[in-house]
């Protein structure tokens, strides 16, 4: 609403919550409409997307909005998700109806919002194979690694889809294949070592550059808990960074030490070392 003044009388103006705005409506998981989301009609909007305000109204019902728990395109995904035994998580209202038009139905969105821990757990009711696809820009990647730390902190199984470069969603993705059906379901699923070093020139040039790529893949390596996968994935990742194992190993003890301390002694100093010492005998 704006407050405006006529002489010395005083009144209120309302204006639609959602003025000049595309209309998206939210539904949960069990096809209930519980908001709406606005997407800007004109390029300088100062809020791009408006959502439906949190302990609001829809239909004269009061409704307690919260958009970390929902899951956009899921009321219409769950049946595919349970007949493929996979999702795919994209971050995009527009992105998901393209590819739900497409014919790409298990497919949902994180409703204009980080991947969240409640949105994880609503998505293990129906499969613990996720598989992320997210924008070509730098937010994008960035955003995909951010979700499959949830996903992994969750026990869920994370995949990451990268779109070929040339394009920078998947709506681009879709309008630019022939058959974007059957391009979108061979895009190759990779683990977070394939991703990062998908991500980057391998083997990068110069010494500092490996390890900078190798630290950032440690990261990720905590919240793996198959002690034979973390294996696999630091072998993998030595032999494509072209790195001596004892660096590997150096480095990996150096972040080992920090997150023990980190944690601030909840690990036990007893048997903390047991872990990586295990690790890096079988390297």
């Amino acid at each position: 609403r704006r407050d405006a003044s006529r002489s010395s009388r005083h009144h209120i103006d309302y204006m639609d919550f959602f003025w000049k705005r595309v209309m998206i409506p939210l539904y949960d998981h069990l096809g209930k409409l519980v908001g709406f989301a606005g997407r800007a009609l004109t390029a300088d909007a100062e809020i791009k997307y408006l959502n439906t305000p949190e302990e609001s109204r829809v239909h004269g019902n009061k409704t307690s909005f919260q958009k970390r728990r929902v899951l956009f395109g899921l009321n219409r995904a769950v049946q595919a998700i349970r007949q493929q035994k996979e999702v795919f998580l994209t971050e995009g209202y527009f992105d998901v109806i393209a590819a739900q038009q497409a014919g790409i139905e298990n497919i949902v969105a994180a409703s204009g919002t980080a991947f969240t821990a409640e949105q994880v757990h609503l998505l293990r009711r129906f499969t613990d194979r996720v598989i992320i696809v997210m924008d070509n820009d730098t937010a994008g990647q960035e955003g995909a690694k951010k979700a499959v730390k949830v996903a992994y902190g969750a026990g869920l199984n994370p995949r990451i889809a990268p779109l070929p470069r040339r394009y920078k969603d998947i709506d681009d993705f879709i309008r630019g294949e022939a058959e974007p059906l059957t391009a979108f379901h061979t895009l190759p699923k990779m683990d977070i070592v394939d991703f990062h070093l998908y991500r980057h020139e391998i083997p990068p040039a110069g010494a500092d550059a490996r390890l900078q790529v190798l630290d950032e893949m440690l990261d990720f390596f905590e919240l793996e808990s198959s002690l034979a996968r973390k294996m696999a994935w630091m072998q993998r990742a030595a032999e494509r960074l072209q790195l001596d194992h004892h660096i590997l190993e150096e480095r990996f003890l150096e972040r080992y030490d920090q997150l023990r301390h980190e944690r601030n002694g909840r690990v036990h100093n007893g048997s903390a070392i047991d872990i990586p010492t295990l690790f890096i005998a079988n390297l």
